[in-house]
């Protein structure tokens, strides 16, 4: 591995001077300003009004935080997420409360830990030069910065991946007797992650079986041996964990099926589309892959079958229409390898605009100047093939890992770390050949990098920076909602609007938080507008009928009902509240109609057995009445309503006996 460090010879190892001084003030100043460009990022967006709002995954695992740090540390079923990150929000607030600033500032501590990862990982890869300037590079990544400054696994993701490039070099230079063991630490670690780092095992594994040729057999297989153990010692308690909470062996998490099928389906277009539609949160994904796949069975499922049904079905898809996937597959390459950061809830596009500094860097470095940099990179050091292959195999099977499932800008974030050692070692050689003119040197690498620069450019998602801030600011609203905070969603989903007029959930949650603040005009227009976007909208139809109702319109309150129905034909709410109308509007006979329909749908309906039997009072059938109050009772023991309705029901009974 050691080689005179030059300009001019990117490939050599780096030897290094006796004095460690210059090179330990090198890192520490790359470390320094690395966090403080981040920490001035954050400052910036701490003013943000969606600064203290968690979304999606982040609200995900903030709740699981939160349990783990109140003393849930075993949980209670087979990990569905990687639970390293939720783990690590857990320690941060049993130990020192819970800050969301605290801990976007220890993210940023690990990203600028990660680049100096790099720059080690670089200097024993190919030389010093080349390392810091990967570091640098790192340290001013525009994604990167964004990523440690949002409550996601992508920063502990990067800080995990550098440590595993780093500790891979450095067991080659220094292949002591555990040499090995801790990238195995590291890489079970960041398989706790992300799941798909254990594509990365064989890899590590046999890297210094190859580079270490001229070593022994056995002394390479203890290396393996002792990989194997740093690896077994994270994962095997996970695995043990699983076993004892949920009955059955999982390395890390149950997910891979359903995140495979909507990878790999009919209607996939490369990126993330839940399993039913508006439910793309963490509370709503085990949920609905579980119930969609026990109702397709007609049985109850484990998490192994569940995942395998959704496995099947992908497998099917790929089966059946080979072309369809080949074709889907090279768009989610292109995807992969495309400047867009395909967001999935919070987007570099919105945090910018609170941020010069990441706006800055995001107009000068993203993923359309770094992956020609490094294609450069690559073309100039192929001839160390042989001594540099693990970083072109780790770029294969992450490219392959994020493919094969869908693409989001965080699942192709780690392409990075090994992006930006290879763009580190081809800035020196590319400056060094255009001091020294020696043009047909570099025309090549050149070549490539204007190549990959017009691919990696292309408008495949022209539209999406501005969708992805649309689909934030609704999550936003979203999110306030569920917890209550009707008021404060408002100007969220307003926002989105403007971005997107056309936002159908935008306009359909902004018309329910209308109605919760008592804004019954505002909320009317809403679905109104929602309407005129979708006739059909079962929801939007229901509400409207439920405002047009409550305002005292019975005949307008009856169509939207009934377009309701129409457009749902199952929805047991709309035939109750239509029944209710009926009851205003004395037609009692159709009125039991729709409630005998709600019953039919929904047999544990305890509101329309209760209405049903008021309908039956009016009428005077009270045996009839008296049998749906008991129904009511039977399901739901202590309602009082239930328990007077049959006394007089009963009471009615006995008068009418009485009467004869």
């Amino acid at each position: 591995m050691k080689g005179r460090e030059t300009d001019a010879e990117p490939e050599g190892g780096a030897a290094g001077p006796a004095d460690p001084g210059p090179a330990l003030r090198r890192l520490l100043l790359l470390f320094g300003v690395a966090f403080a460009v981040r920490l001035l990022y954050l400052l910036e967006i701490r003013s943000a009004p969606f600064f203290d709002v968690l979304i999606v995954d982040a609200r995900g695992y903030d709740d699981w935080a939160r349990r783990i740090a109140a003393g849930e540390w075993l949980g209670g079923d087979v990990f569905y997420q990687a639970p390293l990150y939720p783990y690590f929000l857990g320690v941060v607030y049993a130990v020192f409360g819970r800050s969301l600033f605290l801990v976007r500032a220890l993210q940023s501590l690990l990203g600028a830990a990660s680049c100096v990862l790099i720059a080690l990982a670089g200097e024993r890869f190919f030389s010093r030069r080349a390392g810091l300037t990967a570091g640098w590079l790192l340290a001013f990544y525009a994604p990167a910065v964004f990523f440690d400054g949002v409550v996601q696994k992508a920063a502990l993701g990067l800080f995990l991946t550098s440590a595993v490039l780093f500790l891979a070099a450095r067991a080659v230079e220094r292949p002591g007797k555990l040499a090995l063991f801790l990238p195995g630490l590291a890489l079970g670690l960041l398989a706790l992650t992300r799941e798909n780092a254990l594509a990365f095992v064989p890899l590590v594994a046999l890297w210094p079986w190859f580079r270490l040729r001229e070593r022994p057999a056995r002394f390479r297989l203890r290396l393996i041996v002792f990989f194997a153990a740093g690896l077994a010692l994270v994962l095997l308690p996970v695995a043990w964990r699983n076993v004892r909470v949920g009955g059955e062996f999982h390395i890390t998490t149950s997910q891979f099926g359903p995140n495979f099928y909507i990878g790999n389906n009919e209607q996939a277009d490369g990126m993330y589309v839940p399993l039913r539609e508006g439910r793309g949160s963490p509370e709503f994904e085990r949920a609905d892959a579980t119930e969609l796949a026990e109702a397709a069975l007609g049985r109850t499922l484990t998490p192994r079958e569940v995942s395998r049904y959704w496995t099947g079905k992908a497998l099917a898809f790929m089966r059946s229409q080979p072309g369809r996937w080949l074709t889907l597959m090279g768009r989610k390459l292109l995807l992969t390898w495309n400047a867009a950061e395909v967001a999935d809830a919070e987007n570099l596009e919105t945090y910018r605009r609170w941020s010069w500094l990441l706006a800055a860097l995001s107009r000068v470095f993203h993923f359309g100047v770094l992956a020609p940099l490094a294609a450069a990179g690559l073309v100039l050091t192929l001839g160390q093939w042989r001594r540099l292959w693990l970083l072109y195999g780790l770029l294969l099977v992450t490219t392959a890992g994020v493919a094969l499932f869908f693409v989001f800008a965080r699942y192709r974030f780690p392409l990075v770390p090994v992006l930006v050692l290879f763009a580190g070692a081809g800035l020196p050689a590319l400056w060094h050949a255009a001091r020294r003119r020696h043009s047909r040197a570099v025309a090549l690498p050149i070549g490539m990098a204007c190549v990959v620069a017009v691919v990696a450019n292309l408008p495949l998602l022209a539209q999406h920076g501005k969708t992805s801030s649309a689909l934030m600011w609704y999550d936003i609203g979203s999110t306030l909602g569920r917890d209550g905070r009707h008021a404060e969603a408002v100007p969220f989903f307003r926002k989105a609007l403007e971005i997107d007029p056309n936002h159908e959930n935008a306009r359909f949650d902004l018309g329910n938080v209308l109605s919760k603040c008592g804004d019954l005009p505002g909320a009317v227009e809403q679905y109104r507008l929602v309407l005129s976007l979708n006739p059909k909208h079962a929801e939007a139809h229901y509400n409207l009928g439920n405002l047009l109702a409550e305002a005292g319109d019975l005949p307008g309150a009856v169509r939207h009902y009934e377009a309701a129905l129409a457009a749902k034909p199952g929805y047991a709410r709309a035939h109750y509240n239509l029944g209710n109308v009926r009851v205003k509007q004395q037609k009692y006979d159709e009125a039991a109609a729709q409630y005998r329909a709600a019953v039919r749908i929904d047999p544990d309906f305890t509101a329309a057995y209760n209405n049903l039997g008021n309908v039956c009072m009016l009428r005077k059938q009270y045996r009839h009445a008296a049998l749906h109050y008991e129904r009511v009772l039977e399901l739901d023991p202590a309602n009082e309503d239930a328990r007077r309705n049959l006394a007089a029901a009963r009471e009615a009974i006995a008068a009418g006996e009485r009467a004869r």
